[in-house]
């Protein structure tokens, strides 16, 4: 039987300002590295380069795109090489990559329903994630499709509704919606009087006032241990990690010494597999990044999953190439 050869394919990077990235670690960069090697043509570049023009035909997206020739293993700002810009419709790319980092504000909103515009009919699916996806899977509240795989939480803006559900948690953390890598997740208690002025002033400040959404997260001690890193792609695992808080923290930021470290998944962890797969099928994510703390769904990452270059570090496996090959098949 002859060998499946990988198509190569004409893609489109759209990621953060170029100044902003953390060019050696970013997984966009590595994956756009990998895409190089295997011979695809690649093209970056930012929001800021997106228009949609309407010129009385058809509704037409634009991007002045820099072509990506060759890129050296330390993927350092200036270890790129590029080629001419030039102006596409977004349809010409077999696949367009959003990857841009939360927050998932308005700015965030207004580019996938744009990309959305030029992206139609059968050039949808050509937009990782689907544009669909992307605007109904709220990274914190998407574990609630399935109450099985959640920890026991609420989303509201009320003071009232807060304190009461605080007070059956007793300890708990506080989530903004919008936000990723634990930015303003903090742990919040309930369980003395005078715990209260200060629970209420940290939701208060999380909410706006109480008047924006936020998540109240029962508290699971298992954090201290880690928390569980599964990389899907097109609904299939594809590696898992432990990612390590620093001794005495409950959060995990890998700027601030969370490290990562090979992790074989628990019994509970595999129990959650076909109940993460589900909502992964059902939504036709392709590339998605779930976390698990005590073997329950903590974040569900499908906006721009990341941590596959320290995973391959870990791991010793060029995962970018099974990633790739896997969205080309």
């Amino acid at each position: 039987m002859a060998k499946k050869t990988t198509p190569k394919l004409k893609v489109l990077w759209i990621t953060d300002k170029w100044a902003s990235l953390d060019h050696p670690r970013d997984t966009s960069l590595r994956l756009m590295e990998e895409s190089l090697k295997m011979g695809w043509q690649c093209w970056w570049c930012s929001s800021a380069d997106l228009s949609l023009q309407n010129d009385g035909i058809k509704v037409r997206v634009r991007a002045r795109a820099d072509q990506v020739k060759s890129v050296s293993e330390d993927r350092s700002a200036s270890s790129f090489q590029w080629g001419d810009s030039q102006v596409f419709e977004i349809a010409q790319f077999d696949q367009v990559h959003l990857r841009i980092d939360p927050p998932v504000d308005h700015r965030y909103i207004h580019l996938v329903q744009l990309l959305n515009f030029g992206l139609t009919g059968k050039h949808q699916r050509k937009l990782v994630n689907p544009a669909m996806a992307l605007l109904t899977l709220n990274e914190k509240m998407t574990p609630f499709l399935d109450p099985k795989i959640a920890p026991q939480a609420m989303v509201a803006c009320d003071w009232e509704n807060l304190l009461k559900q605080g007070q059956i948690f007793q300890t708990a953390v506080s989530k903004p919606l919008h936000q990723a890598q634990s930015k303003g997740v903090e742990k919040v208690s309930f369980k003395e009087l005078n715990d209260l002025d200060a629970s209420r002033k940290e939701l208060g400040f999380l909410s706006n006032q109480f008047s924006e959404l936020i998540m109240l997260q029962q508290f699971l001690p298992g954090i201290t241990a880690g928390e569980t890193r599964i990389w899907f792609v097109d609904g299939k695992v594809l590696a898992t990690v432990r990612k390590i808080p620093q001794a005495g923290e409950f959060k995990i930021d890998m700027d601030r010494g969370s490290t990562v470290q090979a992790h074989t998944l628990t019994k509970e962890e595999k129990k959650q597999i076909p109940k993460i797969q589900k909502i992964l099928n059902a939504n036709q994510v392709r590339l998605a990044a779930i976390d698990l703390i005590d073997g329950r769904v903590s974040d569900f990452n499908v906006t721009s999953p990341g941590l596959i270059v320290q995973m391959e570090k870990v791991l010793g496996r060029n995962l970018a190439i099974e990633v790739l090959r896997g969205l080309a098949g």
